[in-house]
């Protein structure tokens, strides 16, 4: 059996049960920017953005993520 063989038997008996991770990019809420979550870079990473008051955001599941804080996924 060849590998590529062997690893698509593995994928799906796990039936991709672990989602890859995300680069999440944290940002505080300001005016114009409301608190909520966008997907961005064609669902490789999502902008998560946080009130500070109400204590840091909840991650979503999988992982490792690649955080990023203060930083525009549109700039990058």
């Amino acid at each position: 059996m060849k590998l590529q063989a062997r690893m698509d038997r593995i994928d799906r008996r796990l039936g991709n049960a672990t989602p890859h991770p995300l680069t999440l990019f944290l940002l505080e809420t300001r005016p114009g920017l409301p608190v909520g979550e966008r997907v961005v870079w064609d669902g490789l990473g999502r902008e998560i953005v946080f009130d500070p008051a109400d204590g840091p955001p909840r991650l979503p599941p999988g992982g490792p993520h690649k955080l990023l804080i203060e930083m525009d996924p549109d700039w990058i």
